[in-house]
């Protein structure tokens, strides 16, 4: 059964400082819903982002973006659905 909407968050972050978890409900960092890393130097695809998520404590199988849609120095709009 899908959840109802309890909030949007928008906002503009530059980009260095693009690193993050969204936590469950209960806050406990061994399970992760989604971890969203751009990288800009990956020692495998050079420019990528990476998403992926933890379940008790170990880590799924990341999904890569390449090429990295985001550019050092600029701004994102990140909207998070709740």
């Amino acid at each position: 059964v899908a959840e109802k909407c309890h909030h949007v968050l928008s906002y503009k972050l530059p980009v260095p400082c693009l690193t993050a978890s969204c936590l469950p409900n209960g806050n406990d960092a061994n399970d992760l819903a989604l971890h969203f890393n751009p990288r800009f130097h990956d020692n495998t695809d050079g420019s990528v982002l990476v998403f992926n998520s933890k379940t008790a404590g170990c880590w799924g199988e990341e999904r890569r973006e390449i090429p990295n849609p985001l550019h050092r120095g600029k701004e994102v709009k990140v909207r998070e659905i709740c």
